[in-house]
């Protein structure tokens, strides 16, 4: 069991001393240097982490790479967002899948979510930006690309290799978490939506403080109406949904919120 803190630190354990509360945890060493880690994912024999990183009092969202070794990690970055100023990031969720055969990495990126601001967000619906997307990166040489767009907050994600489709799981605003479905095919780029549709509403509302925000994001309750992806499943009110895991024949998701109406 490999485990990693928020503020950068490694450590495992063997699965059949986990009960064994005299073996402690033990620390890898890692040249990786930040308090803000979002993610960790191993496949085969590599580890990939997804962290913040701040310069100029701007914040990035980076994923890096290691072999995986027990004693040290030694992390070299593979994507970055360097030329987006952002104050906040909230998701950079990893899972693997594969397009045309090639096997990419999946990253979810979301930051400085909409809310109480004067200033509008285009960057869930704008192609010059890659906030508010998941992106593919590719394993062999680190080219990437938008894999989808019109996001919230991804926190979960699953990648079913037999049927070659994505499951997301997204926080809404005010109501209106989701679960997105997305079918590879064709190198098609889906658009969730957001902020244009959401089956929840702003903060605030319905206080006519707020009305403004529905000038810039209206919210509209039908994404198809709008050219948009369906959720397959959405929660009014939000229930805090977790990441997305599959157990036999079942997909599980969990509430951290409202209970499920």
């Amino acid at each position: 069991l490999i485990i990693a803190t928020k503020n950068g630190s490694f450590f495992h354990k063997k699965i059949n001393q986990l009960k064994n509360h005299k073996k402690k945890f033990l620390e890898i060493s890692t040249n990786l240097k930040t308090d803000n880690i979002l993610d960790i994912f191993v496949n085969n024999n590599e580890i990939y982490v997804s962290y913040v990183a701040e310069k100029n009092e701007c914040k990035n969202l980076n994923l890096a790479k290691s072999q995986l070794n027990f004693e040290n990690l030694n992390f070299k970055n593979i994507f970055s967002i360097n030329n987006e100023c952002v104050n906040f990031i909230q998701s950079g969720r990893i899972q693997e899948t594969s397009v045309d055969n090639i096997s990419y990495i999946l990253l979810s990126t979301a930051a400085d979510i909409l809310a109480d601001k004067s200033q509008k967000d285009n960057k869930p619906q704008s192609d010059d930006s890659l906030y508010d997307k998941t992106i593919i990166v590719n394993k062999d040489d680190n080219s990437y690309k938008i894999f989808s767009k019109g996001h919230r907050n991804v926190q979960g994600l699953y990648y079913n290799k037999e049927e070659n489709y994505v499951l997301s799981t997204e926080h809404g605003p005010m109501g209106g978490d989701e679960i997105n479905l997305n079918i590879i095919k064709d190198n098609e780029v889906k658009n969730f939506g957001w902020p244009v549709a959401s089956y929840g509403e702003h903060y605030g509302y319905p206080s006519p403080g707020v009305e403004y925000l529905y000038n810039e994001a209206p919210l509209y309750k039908s994404h198809k109406d709008y050219g948009f992806e369906e959720p397959v499943d959405y929660f009014v009110p939000s229930i805090g949904i977790s990441d997305i895991v599959k157990y036999k024949n079942k997909l599980i998701v969990a509430s951290m919120g409202a209970e499920i109406e």
